[in-house]
């Protein structure tokens, strides 16, 4: 996805490639094949419904460290 953007700083790096949907999770293809990452949907592991649990409770917890 970032391939397609030339180097610059974020604001650029959004112009360029901002208006793609995302999603984080397992790359299931290319060359990220098995890492985490983000990537577009079609590129991403779906969620197995354990790991959506602890997604919600890592995202829990994120959300309360932060609040302090």
């Amino acid at each position: 996805m970032t391939a397609a953007a030339s180097n610059g700083d974020v604001d650029k790096l959004l112009k360029e490639v901002g208006h793609r949907q995302v999603k984080y999770g397992q790359i299931v293809a290319g060359d990220a094949k098995g890492v985490l990452g983000v990537a577009e949907p079609e590129y991403v592991a779906r969620v197995h419904p354990t790991i959506g649990s602890a997604r919600t409770e890592i995202n829990e917890k994120v959300q309360q460290r932060f609040a302090n």
